[in-house]
C-alpha cells in the first residue's frame, strides 16, 4: 500500500503531529488552566506573616497570601530578614520587604520613591509625607501616590535593630569604632491598588500597616 502524499511518506507523520500537539498543550493549554484556577490560601483570623527574626505583621482576613510565611510554618530554608510578603484582595496589593539600611525612615522612603518614579509609569507623589505609628510603637513614614497602574501608598520603618558591619582587616582584634558602617533592620510596605479602589481598601490597608511589630516570639 501506498504511504506517501507529495512524495513525504505520510507514516512519519503521525509520530510528529503527536509531538507538535503535545507541545501544543505544554505551551498553551496548561497556562490557560493556570490562568483559570484562582489563588486560594486565605488569610484567617490568627494569621500573622514573618519576615524574620521575630518581625511580622497581620494582614486582613480573607485576603490572599500569594507569597511569604505565615508565623510557625517557617520552611526548610527559614525566614531570613531579607524576606518579602505580598497579600492581595481583588484590586489591591500589599507587598512586604525587608533588609537593612543605613539612615532613617526618612532617608529609605526617598529611595524607595526614587526607584518607584524610575521603574513605574506615571508615578506621582500626591500627599505630604506623614509620620506612620503602628500598635506596637513602631514610627516609620508614609507617602500615597498614583501611577498609570491606580493609587497606592508607600511606608518606610527602620527598626531598632542594629547591624555592625565587619571590621576591617587591619583592625580585627579592635571593638567597633565611632566610624564603622553601621546599618539597621528596614522594612517597606509597598501598595497598590487598581484605580478608585484605594478608599474602599483603606481601613484594611492601614490595620496591617499599624500591625507591624518587632521582637515579638516565633
Amino acid at each position: 500500500m501506498e504511504h506517501r502524499l507529495f512524495g513525504v511518506d505520510t507514516r512519519a507523520l503521525w509520530p510528529a503531529a503527536i509531538v507538535l500537539g503535545i507541545g501544543l498543550v505544554w505551551s498553551i493549554g496548561l497556562p490557560l488552566v493556570n490562568d483559570a484556577v484562582a489563588w486560594d490560601d486565605p488569610i484567617v483570623a490568627g494569621d500573622s506573616i514573618d519576615m524574620g527574626d521575630g518581625v511580622s505583621f497581620v494582614p486582613p482576613v480573607g485576603w490572599q497570601l500569594t507569597d511569604g510565611v505565615r508565623v510557625g510554618e517557617e520552611p526548610i530554608t527559614g525566614v531570613t530578614s531579607n524576606s518579602s510578603a505580598q497579600v492581595s484582595s481583588g484590586g489591591a496589593q500589599i507587598d512586604a520587604t525587608g533588609g537593612t539600611f543605613t539612615g532613617d525612615a526618612n532617608a529609605l522612603m526617598d529611595q524607595v520613591t526614587s526607584n518607584l518614579s524610575a521603574d513605574t509609569g506615571g508615578f506621582t507623589v500626591t500627599g505630604s509625607r506623614g509620620t506612620l505609628v503602628t500598635d506596637s510603637g513602631l514610627v516609620g513614614v508614609s507617602e500615597p501616590f498614583t501611577s498609570t497602574d491606580g493609587d497606592g501608598l508607600v511606608a518606610t520603618f527602620i527598626l531598632p535593630e542594629t547591624v555592625v558591619s565587619a571590621p576591617s582587616a587591619e583592625s580585627d582584634a579592635a571593638p567597633a569604632a565611632a566610624d564603622d558602617s553601621t546599618s539597621s533592620r528596614a522594612i517597606t510596605f509597598t501598595v497598590n491598588t487598581a484605580a478608585g479602589q484605594y478608599a474602599a481598601n483603606a481601613a484594611d490597608i492601614d490595620a496591617t500597616l499599624r500591625s507591624l511589630t518587632a521582637g515579638g516570639s516565633r
